[in-house]
């Protein structure tokens, strides 16, 4: 059995206008989660009872025989927790709804705790199963959010994808100028992808997100390709892939299908191992979300 000190714990909270009734019906409808969460479910709502979502959409879990979540808290409209045998690793998913009686219109705090046993998920470092669990979460929480706004999710990411190549693409509702420019000025790129960026925008400019990853520097570095406002791309580094495959390459796209609405497809490219092409898929995905909130905020 781990030690507690092993164990790892992933929170998450988001507040959801709808009322808990609703959310909880959201968590626990099939015909619901397919249209956000999963591309299959099976869901029996009692303690002890099924609790399998698997397919493409969920990393690590593509067929039936991967999927053996089973429920084991069951509160009508305030609570459910299941357990998860996920990428080989035994976890936990608790997640906990209460009203916010303040807010004017029906509203919902919703809490996720996902534990993971040992610490680690699917062969990951503590620090990238930290990272890829928070990106899995990320990514299905604004996925409920735009299901409970629009009755379609945000993005669906695709996990069965067996190329050298991830992509993942999103809607957002404004203007090609504007996304593009949340994606090429640093003050507004620290607002929702980097920590320290730098962008000069030309072909050879500067470009950093300055991530650092256990010690590390890692992402991109220089503009390869520039064609504002539809077209960027710049190196990749990560030294657990350069390390076996070189530098890599990351191109964003921004087409314009209305004049107040952008599709924006990001591609990472020379992916090394289907590891590193879930992880890829995932992260973008979290960012590609983490754009839309920003920019539609405006």
């Amino acid at each position: 059995m781990p030690a507690a000190a092993d164990i790892q714990n992933v929170e998450i909270t988001r507040h959801l206008d709808a009322s808990p009734d609703a959310v909880f019906d959201r968590l626990t409808n099939p015909a619901h989660l397919r249209a956000w969460f999963a591309e299959q479910v099976e869901i029996e709502p009692r303690v002890n009872g099924a609790y399998r979502f698997w397919g493409r959409h969920t990393p690590l879990v593509p067929t039936p025989a991967d999927a053996a979540q089973r429920l084991t808290r069951f509160d009508a409209g305030r609570a459910l927790r299941y357990e998860w045998h996920w990428g080989g690793s035994d976890t936990e998913v608790l997640i906990e709804l209460s009203d916010e009686p303040a807010a004017a219109a029906p509203r919902t705090k919703l809490w996720l705790r996902h534990t993971l046993i040992d610490g680690t998920v699917a062969g990951y470092s503590r620090t990238e199963s930290d990272f890829f669990a928070q990106d899995f979460w990320c990514v299905a929480l604004a996925n409920l959010r735009e299901h409970l706004r629009t009755g379609t999710p945000a993005i669906r990411p695709d996990f069965a994808d067996p190329s050298d190549t991830a992509s993942v693409s999103i809607e957002i509702d404004a203007p090609r100028e504007r996304v593009w420019h949340a994606l090429t000025d640093a003050r507004e790129m620290d607002k929702w992808l980097s920590k320290t960026g730098v962008a000069e925008a030309r072909v050879g400019g500067a470009y950093s997100y300055g991530w650092n990853f256990d010690g590390r520097t890692c992402g991109p570095t220089k503009i390869l390709e520039i064609e504002p406002p539809h077209r960027l791309v710049h190196d990749w580094f990560y030294e657990p892939d350069g390390a076996r495959g070189g530098a890599s390459r990351t191109q964003w796209v921004l087409d314009e299908i209305s004049p107040t609405r952008t599709r924006v497809t990001i591609t990472q490219f020379a992916i090394t191992s289907p590891r590193n092409h879930t992880g890829y898929t995932g992260g973008w995905a979290k960012f590609a979300v983490a754009l839309k909130d920003l920019v539609e905020s405006r």
